[in-house]
């Protein structure tokens, strides 16, 4: 892992961002390419790196479950291959070029007259490197040279002369493609704004979405390199200005940022231990998962249209070789004996969050000892409302089953049984009403019990306005030990807890272990719409009481463009 000078990262998958080159460029050996299967966020850094920086043997190349994609990304990845496809014979070429002006590990690739040179900032800062155009980055003398920047977001960065400095800015933790040509660039583009291109094959018609910040106007044309279009709509409207080198003016909706979408909102200061700690920890756990990170991957980018994809995924999670694995947190809720919830190891609680309070008359968690486990041996049950008050409830062991009498204890949401059974067959309900329903409730079984926090944090902010995609990161610095720090937060003053986390919390897996750190953790909170313009508090919770230095920000992902559609025909 690299060691950053600030604490954590904003992304779960920094650390291969960070990796390095093969000794003098040689490209005959292989990387294994950049996985497709979990912590999917900015996983386009990583194959840009893997394609045009290292570029090796086999580049571009995925492995894993490219299925879990989202829709929209399918594009991202074909572009990333087929701008790899057209200049693949001057890629082999490549040369480092110096780390003391373009960074960590910065590649020039391509012939005399046309260069890709892929830059990378790993802080959390916006970083400006002055790129020359000129034989240092392997251009030949003379002539004009067009420079386009094509990742993470396409844009014309103008005609230059040869020898000239351009500034260019690299945002935090992300990897940046340019094009620095002085033989003409076939590539479709826009003036005027970043871009992202959609499609752009033979026989079909262009797609290219003009990308802006909310509540902004942009004046652009269009650079159709060798191509040649009989119509233009953005939006479905007609917009054949753009045909013959005119300019259309384009509105982005939304309101106007008045910040920067990524900043940094404060230090935490050191605080006694609040009263609430419990609830804060109770709150982070009841919002992460146990599950499969192909799982996590699945929610995080949502049902498919592509039926190819739906077809795929099912095969994948309705199989047996997935199923039998127990390594999904809904074959408890699935009204099936023959699906199970391992935990992966000992010493969690089983959690259980109805998703909202109900009312229930009992519930009956079945379990099943399998091979050498022991039979399962509760000591402890409880319910709780609001995560702020826990009530002790009356449990039987019955061959194997867990009884919980819940009738006259009121509304609960959330349980906890103490310890988790290592295999939990199914989770079953009586209520007032009948059966309730059970399609939104959520389990873990690897999370501790709560230890008293030794010290703890916390940051008072209060957030104006949230782009799409906006979370908050919670870098803590310092050597807090494994699973030694948590983080959560407090929204008019109810807590709030992180689903995500960098290191990835610890999941039943489905093929290889989870990486574990014992330092430089990094959470990460949601924006959601209930939380802007809201008394908001940050909270760390070391149940070590080591010295740490925990910080806010305020990112997103993707970058918070709105954006219209431009189709060429």
């Amino acid at each position: 892992m690299s060691t950053f000078r600030t604490p954590g990262r904003p992304r779960t998958t920094a650390r291969a961002l960070s990796r390095g080159l093969v000794p003098g460029l040689k490209r005959l050996t292989e990387d294994h390419g950049v996985c497709l299967s979990s912590c999917l966020d900015f996983w386009e850094d990583d194959l840009i790196l893997q394609a045009f920086n290292r570029c090796l043997i086999l580049a571009p190349e995925i492995y894993g479950n490219p299925w879990l994609l989202r829709d929209d990304e399918f594009s991202k990845l074909a572009r990333i291959y087929n701008l790899h496809r057209r200049y693949r014979d001057i890629l082999v070429n490549g040369m480092e070029i110096p780390p003391a002006r373009y960074g960590p590990f910065a590649v020039s690739r391509g012939d005399a007259r046309t260069r890709f040179l892929t830059l990378r900032n790993l802080t959390w800062t916006p970083v400006k490197y002055r790129v020359v155009l000129d034989a240092s980055i392997g251009l030949a003398a003379g002539g004009t040279v067009e420079l386009r920047r094509l990742h993470p977001s396409e844009a014309v960065l103008g005609k230059h002369p040869y020898g000239s400095e351009v500034e260019i800015e690299v945002l935090p933790f992300r990897a940046c493609l340019l094009m620095a040509s002085s033989a003409g660039v076939a590539e479709i583009a826009l003036t005027g704004c970043d871009f992202e291109v959609v499609r752009d094959t033979g026989g079909k018609p262009a797609v290219v979405k003009p990308l802006g910040m909310p509540g902004t106007t942009a004046s652009v044309s269009l650079a159709a390199g060798e191509r040649k279009f009989r119509s233009a709509t953005i939006d479905g409207r007609p917009a054949g200005a753009l045909l013959n080198g005119g300019a259309t003016k384009i509105e982005f909706p939304g309101a106007a940022l008045r910040q920067p979408w990524h900043r940094k909102l404060g230090d935490m200061a050191r605080c006694p231990a609040p009263p609430d700690a419990e609830a804060l920890y109770e709150a982070t756990c009841f919002a992460a998962d146990n599950n499969a990170l192909e799982v996590r991957s699945l929610l995080r980018s949502g049902p498919t249209r592509i039926p190819e994809v739906e077809r795929v995924r099912r095969l994948f999670f309705d199989g047996p070789d997935f199923v039998n694995k127990g390594i999904w947190d809904r074959n408890l809720f699935d009204g099936r004996e023959d699906t199970v919830f391992r935990a992966r190891k000992a010493g969690g609680l089983l959690r259980i969050d109805f998703s909202e309070p109900v009312a229930l008359d009992r519930l009956t968690v079945r379990t099943r000892v399998e091979g050498r486990q022991a039979p399962v041996a509760v000591t402890r049950v409880e319910g709780s409302a609001d995560l702020g008050a826990w009530t002790p409830l009356e449990f039987r062991l019955d061959n194997g089953a867990i009884a919980i009498d819940l009738a006259g204890k009121g509304k609960l949401r959330y349980l906890r049984i103490d310890p988790a059974p290592r295999t939990t067959v199914s989770v079953e309900a009586a209520a007032p009403g009948g059966p309730p329903d059970r399609s939104k409730w959520r389990a873990s079984n690897m999370f501790a019990r709560y230890a008293p926090a030794a010290a703890a944090w916390s940051l008072s902010l209060r957030i104006p306005e949230a782009p799409r995609g906006s979370y908050l990161a919670i870098p803590i610095g310092g050597v807090h030990g494994k699973e030694g720090a948590y983080a959560a937060v407090r929204v008019d003053g109810r807590p709030a807890g992180c689903p995500s986390r960098a290191v990835s919390f610890a999941s039943n897996v489905w093929e290889y272990q989870n990486f574990e750190a014992d330092r430089g953790y990094t959470y990460f909170v949601p924006v959601t719409p209930d939380m802007v313009d809201k008394r908001l508090e940050g909270v760390v919770l070391s149940s070590t009481g080591a010295e740490l230095m925990p910080e806010v920000w305020i990112t997103a992902y993707p970058i918070p463009f709105e954006t219209k559609e431009l189709v060429l025909s």
